[in-house]
C-alpha cells in the first residue's frame, strides 16, 4: 500500500476549518483543480454521504464517486474513491484509495493532517504511483492546506 501524509497548523476558526474540510459543496474552494461536486444522494454530509467529482489533472478530466467512511464532527473525516475515470476510462492502476483528513487542537490553532492510501494495481499501477501519483497527491494536499489557511 502507498501512502502520503501532509500536516499543517492552520490559524482560524475551527468550526469553520472543519466546515470547510467536510462538507464536499466547498472543496472547489480549497482542494486544487476540483471544478465541480455533485452529490449522489439527498445526504450533503455525514456517514454514508456520496459524491461525484469533477477536477482536471495533467492526463485528462478526472471524475470520482466518493463516499464518506468515517465523520466525528469536528475531529475526522474520511472517504474512499468508489469509482474513478480519467476522460471516461475507468482507472484501474490503483484500488482501495481512502482519504482521512485529521483536526486536532494545537497552541498556534487546529493541526489539519491529511492522509492518502491508495493500492497500485499491477506493473502499471506501480510506475504511475511511484513517477506520479504519489508526488502530484502530495503536492495537491499541501497546497490545499495552504488554500484553506487563506479561507479561514
Amino acid at each position: 500500500m502507498e501512502s502520503i501524509r501532509v500536516r499543517k497548523i492552520i490559524v482560524g476558526d475551527p468550526q469553520k476549518i472543519w466546515k470547510l474540510l467536510s462538507h464536499p459543496q466547498y472543496f472547489t474552494h480549497w482542494l486544487p483543480r476540483v471544478t465541480n461536486v455533485q452529490f449522489l444522494d439527498g445526504a450533503r454530509e455525514g456517514l454514508g454521504s456520496t459524491w461525484h467529482i469533477t477536477k482536471e489533472t495533467d492526463i485528462g478530466y478526472q471524475e470520482l464517486d466518493q463516499e464518506c467512511t468515517t465523520w466525528q464532527e469536528n475531529k475526522q473525516i474520511a472517504w474512499h474513491d468508489q469509482r474513478s475515470f480519467i476522460d471516461h476510462h475507468a482507472m484501474t492502476q490503483m484500488t482501495n484509495v481512502q482519504t482521512i483528513i485529521t483536526l486536532s487542537p494545537h497552541a498556534l490553532g487546529t493541526m489539519v493532517e491529511i492522509v492518502c492510501h491508495w493500492e497500485p494495481v499491477g506493473i502499471a499501477g506501480k510506475f504511475l504511483s511511484k513517477m506520479y501519483l504519489k508526488k502530484n497527491t502530495e503536492k495537491m494536499f499541501d497546497d490545499a492546506l495552504v488554500n484553506l489557511s487563506m479561507l479561514v
